[in-house]
């Protein structure tokens, strides 16, 4: 057990009535060629469970070689059906399209936002940004470097029936979120968006393997009453391109 077990103990502390699997979260913790993932005002805890979680995807050296990523859904609605596809680069520029007509990204020289009726592009509300991000769902787990500016272990918890992991993040546009994850093996298995009334719990689910990756191919976003369900039909992995993150 090396010198940095002792900034986990808490965690294996907490969770050993579970059977956590306390070997996994040192290995993370301790090796030397893990990357930080680790921002300021960040726990231990909380960073060592983010990078546990990403290696359900993957070995390290295959999640740290994806620098872009899509994910095409067919979203069955309470009403409608309609398509979403998302696009996610490494360094923080996103990108969604809606077959409702709802096509926004974020870049470094500005947020942007295509207005469906006249086809005029503006800028991006905050809330259709929290809207972007709250969908990179795979990117989160996956590529959290810029979509998880802070993170804190906030403990054990019950999420839809199970025992998880909780982790408390501040995403880019300054919202909490909760990440969760399996007590038994750290896998992914959720989020919680506070802020909207009500909130908004997201599900995941179904893991198959995809190419390099093994991803969760449906989803599950549940408001209130009102359920969409996301079935991931295509994955794509470092093949969009940079012109698709710029303002049309």
């Amino acid at each position: 057990m090396c010198m940095e077990s002792n900034h986990i103990w808490k965690i294996y502390s907490s969770v050993l009535y579970w059977g956590f699997t306390w070997a996994a979260l040192v290995s993370v913790s301790c090796s030397r060629t893990t990357p930080a993932f680790c921002p300021e005002n960040s726990s231990r805890e909380a960073c060592a469970i983010v990078l546990a979680g990403q290696r359900h995807f993957a070995s390290l050296d295959t999640t740290l070689s994806v620098s872009k990523f899509e994910a095409h859904a067919v979203v069955t609605g309470p009403e409608s059906e309609f398509t979403t596809t998302t696009y996610s680069a490494r360094d923080g520029r996103a990108r969604i399209d809606q077959s409702t007509g709802f096509t926004a990204g974020t870049h470094p020289e500005g947020d942007w936002r295509v207005d469906a009726s006249s086809g005029e592009t503006g800028p991006l509300e905050r809330e259709a940004l929290a809207y972007l991000r709250g969908h990179e769902l795979h990117a989160t787990f996956l590529m959290p470097e810029r979509r998880m500016l802070s993170a804190e272990f906030v403990g054990v918890t019950e999420f839809e029936g199970d025992s998880v992991l909780a982790v408390k993040y501040l995403d880019p546009t300054g919202s909490d979120r909760f990440a969760y994850y399996s007590v038994a093996d750290t896998l992914p298995v959720g989020m919680l968006v506070a802020g909207p009334d009500p909130d908004v719990i997201v599900t995941v689910g179904r893991w198959e393997q995809r190419g390099p990756l093994r991803l969760f191919t449906s989803a599950e976003f549940r408001q209130g009453d009102e359920v969409f369900v996301y079935s991931y039909r295509r994955f794509s992995v470092n093949d969009t391109e940079d012109e698709v993150f710029e303002a049309p």
